[in-house]
């Protein structure tokens, strides 16, 4: 997949005046890329459209102006798209209920542990893919 150059972001104050249509068009858009594994766990399929908006918002919240610091998100960012003929994907470990976080995220300790997701570690709510 082609990676991201700084040509390809809004600065961000070009971003703010657009942002809202923006971010409404790529929320819609993420729809269709994501995937509930479970009652706590969706992964959504990444690429160029959704890391770019990814890089926007850091940009935004960080205020980021200067071009050493768009490099090192472009860099951040660009590492995560999929490689030719490949699949990239974001876990979120989503817990709505405050007085269940603690509880629930530490079904997910060990998680990075082993070569892939599910074949040393499995919360007690998924079944195996």
């Amino acid at each position: 997949m082609k990676l991201l150059r700084q040509i390809d972001l809004m600065n961000i104050i070009d971003y703010e005046k657009v942002r809202e249509k923006y971010r409404i068009n790529i929320i819609k858009y993420k729809k269709r890329r994501r995937i509930s594994l479970g009652p706590n766990i969706t992964i959504t399929f990444e690429n160029r459209k959704t890391m770019k908006f990814q890089i926007q918002e850091m940009m935004r919240a960080e205020r980021m102006v200067h071009d050493r610091q768009i490099k090192e998100e472009l860099d951040i960012y660009n590492s995560l798209l999929p490689n030719k003929n490949g699949l990239s994907a974001t876990l979120f470990i989503e817990v709505t209920k405050e007085t269940q976080i603690r509880s629930v995220l530490n079904q997910f300790i060990g998680l990075t542990v082993g070569n892939s997701l599910f074949s040393d570690w499995r919360p007690k709510n998924i079944r195996s893919i």
